[in-house]
């Protein structure tokens, strides 16, 4: 048996104690937040046409991408991310993919998520995480950005070169978790067809096990969001 077959057995045989897994999902919540989170990465970072309002959108869509973090944090799945972490990396390693991530997020955007998750593992960050884990006063110092007015807030046009550098550091970051927020939105998501549906196709293969490949992806995902957090805390 391979290591990616064993890996998948043992992950399936752990889930069995865990029937429920996405039953207390708060489901209006999750649609909530894959909305804001959706706005939020409406628009490319690099936009020139990008307002001090797009900033704030991006910026709340990231507080929803920790709000959606706590959610996973206070239910089962958090429990199977945290011990089942190895397992989970060997079959991303046998890149046993859903195929609908890659509706949800481009491919190169997927591609890179995943060999993230697969070198390293973030989980133990989950269970501190809470809405106020970031350091907004040092992201505000990097977007130059007024919360409370953002229409007052400087344009990019009005920033010296290293200050537009700093604010386009700071949103590179936080793109990153919006597709990551978006990735654990959608397998949530699906998790509520886990008494109708027992398999789903994937990148590589006809037929997965349906809640494996679901947890395999809200992995990634959270993994992404937690990556982002990490480094705008520790911009210098």
């Amino acid at each position: 048996m391979s290591e990616t077959k064993q890996a998948l057995w043992e992950l399936e045989y752990r889930l069995e104690h865990h029937p429920d897994i996405f039953k207390k999902i708060d489901y209006i919540q999750l649609i909530d937040l894959s909305q804001k989170i959706k706005l939020g990465a409406s628009k490319k970072i690099d936009d020139p046409d990008l307002t001090p309002s797009d900033i704030k959108k991006t910026v709340d869509a990231f507080k929803g991408c920790l709000e959606l973090a706590v959610i996973v944090k206070e239910s089962e799945v958090a429990t199977i991310l945290l011990e089942q972490s190895i397992n989970i990396k060997k079959v991303l390693e046998g890149y046993s993919i859903p195929e609908i991530d890659a509706q949800i997020i481009s491919k190169d955007e997927l591609k890179e998520l995943v060999e993230f998750a697969e070198s390293k593992d973030l989980m133990e960050m989950l269970l501190d995480i809470n809405k106020d884990s970031i350091n907004e006063k040092k992201l505000e110092s990097y977007l130059k950005i007024n919360y409370d007015d953002p229409d007052i807030t400087p344009d990019r046009n009005k920033l010296t070169p290293d200050e537009r550098s700093r604010r386009l550091m700071a949103l590179l970051i936080m793109n990153k978790a919006l597709s990551s927020g978006l990735l654990t939105c959608g397998n949530i998501g699906l998790g509520a067809l886990s008494g109708i549906l027992s398999t789903i196709p994937t990148l590589t293969n006809p037929t997965f096990p349906l809640i494996p490949g679901l947890i395999t992806s809200t992995y990634t995902g959270i993994n992404g969001i937690l990556s982002a957090l990490e480094d705008l805390n520790n911009l210098p």
